[in-house]
């Protein structure tokens, strides 16, 4: 696939107004589509500055472009385009083709990516909302067998020459628990209130360096998944679905645990959401009394992960270790979401210090935490 390069001078950005003109001189549009009320154009904007442009009788887009505000979303976008192509194009990947929204064009000048818009879809998100944070067994394992399918396209393909773009890694959570002095640039009150009770846990941060220290980069992680970044869709009158993993801006060669963990963290943030948490029960007394069963997400969650296993081929020694290490990134991804869901807010939610709380428990017990909280029981290594 070729992209044409952008020869404009004018790189202010792509809005509700000048959309249809941009597409129309990139070849994505037509004028009939707008003459004859076949458009809709949609701002979706969160960290970029996104458009949904949605048309009945043809391919709907979904256009992402940089917040001017955000110099890395520069490189990021241009990452994720490139590996949009690996992924749809390079016969080395060719099971991935359908786990991303095919992208159409990349305006290497600007630095826009258009892919299609998925019709009839709605984020795990909105997905969970609406079923009461129920996801059901098969969706689950349909997302187990997904990110089994690219851990293992890209297993041993770590040092080749054609993903230098994906080296590097990163480290999210270790900034936050001993930071330096840039996290004060952007930290408001409520962020200084979680650090200084994380910091009330003397051994939390021993706990993430040794977890850290044996970091495996040795296969693709998306890095960043979470139910905003996972599509469902299903045709009209059918019950079958599909499911598209988007927003890879944050891939890199990585250790596939951390997406496993990411994974399971969703879940319990996902039941936490539906929990009345007043603060005065401990984590043993929530899991017990709850109104939202646990056993409820456990189905899901067991789903997904022997669909992972089955689909990665581990042995039951491999996937126990495996489990343990996604379980303490899962605990250390719930500390990350507790302190990017206070960007906006002066206070600690009791959400938010029954989060924390539930972070240093999985820490300190990670294996009755997998059987307990996850409901996943070890395999048999005989």
């Amino acid at each position: 696939m070729s992209f044409k390069i952008s020869e404009e001078k004018n790189h202010s950005l792509l809005n509700i107004d000048n959309a249809a003109e941009y597409l129309i001189a990139r070849g994505l549009l037509v004028t009939k589509s707008i003459v004859g009320g076949d458009l809709k154009i949609i701002d979706a904007s969160r960290r970029n500055r996104n458009l949904h442009i949605i048309r009945k009788n043809d391919t709907s887009l979904f256009i992402k472009q940089p917040n001017p505000s955000n110099i890395d979303n520069k490189t990021t976008i241009k990452k994720e385009t490139l590996l949009y192509l690996l992924m749809q194009t390079d016969s080395d990947f060719e099971s991935l083709k359908e786990i991303t929204p095919k992208i159409l064009d990349f305006d290497e000048q600007r630095n826009i990516m258009i892919t299609e818009f998925v019709k009839n879809s709605q984020s795990w998100s909105t997905h969970s909302y609406v079923n009461h944070g129920v996801i059901e067994k098969e969706e689950s394992a349909q997302l187990g067998k997904m990110i089994a399918t690219y851990h293992n396209a890209f297993n041993g393909f770590a040092n080749r020459h054609k993903l230098n773009f994906l080296q590097g890694g990163f480290i999210p959570v270790a900034s936050i628990v001993r930071p330096g002095i840039e996290i004060f640039t952007e930290i408001n009150s409520a962020n200084l209130k979680l650090l200084k009770l994380v910091q009330q846990y003397p051994t939390f941060f021993d706990s993430l360096e040794e977890l850290y220290s044996k970091w495996h980069p040795m296969t693709l992680i998306h890095g960043d998944i979470k139910w905003d970044n996972i599509i469902i869709s299903s045709e009209e009158d059918s019950k079958s679905f599909k499911i598209n993993i988007v927003d890879w801006e944050t891939a890199s060669i990585g250790d596939p645990a951390w997406d496993v963990g990411s994974v399971f963290q969703e879940f319990i943030v996902s039941w936490l959401s539906f929990l009345p948490i007043t603060g005065r029960d401990s984590a043993e007394q929530m899991l017990t009394t709850a109104t939202h069963p646990i056993k409820e997400i456990q189905l899901a969650i067991r789903a997904f992960w022997n669909a992972y296993v089955k689909f990665t081929g581990l042995t039951s020694k491999e996937s126990n270790q495996l489990l343990i290490r996604s379980v303490k990134f899962c605990a250390s991804r719930l500390v990350q979401s507790a302190y990017e869901s206070l960007y906006s807010s002066t206070e600690l939610s009791n959400t938010v210090v029954y989060m924390i709380q539930l972070s240093m428990n999985i820490f300190n017990h990670p294996n009755s935490a997998t059987m307990q909280l996850l409901g996943i029981p070890f395999r048999s290594e005989l």
